[in-house]
């Protein structure tokens, strides 16, 4: 019986579907079974989804606290070199954040 979960880019390799399916099992077992979690992900748009607090890592500097406040459209740019907007989305009775990826100039 865990309390905390580590898992590296447990979506990684997977098609779109699977990659919701995990992150939505981890969001599930996180919430029925009161773990705390500690994911590595390479996708901003997951971060947005699964976490409360995040660590930003650059090459020569890194961001950590309100997953909300440390990935933002400017941080994006900034961190990943790519343009991006992220936009509120109303979904099942509450507020989501939709990541859109414009271009990478």
């Amino acid at each position: 019986e865990p309390k905390v979960l580590v898992l590296d880019e447990p979506e990684s390799h997977l098609d779109f579907r699977n990659q919701f399916m995990i992150i939505n099992l981890i969001m599930r077992l996180v919430r029925e079974r009161g773990l705390s979690c500690i994911i590595n992900t390479h996708y901003p748009e997951h971060a947005l989804r699964l976490s409360d607090t995040t660590l930003l890592l650059g090459q020569n500097s890194y961001l950590f606290g309100r997953t909300k406040e440390i990935i933002t459209e400017k941080r994006v740019e900034e961190y990943f070199g790519i343009k991006a907007k992220i936009l509120p989305v109303s979904y099942k009775g509450e507020e989501i954040k939709a990541f859109v990826v414009l271009d990478n100039t």
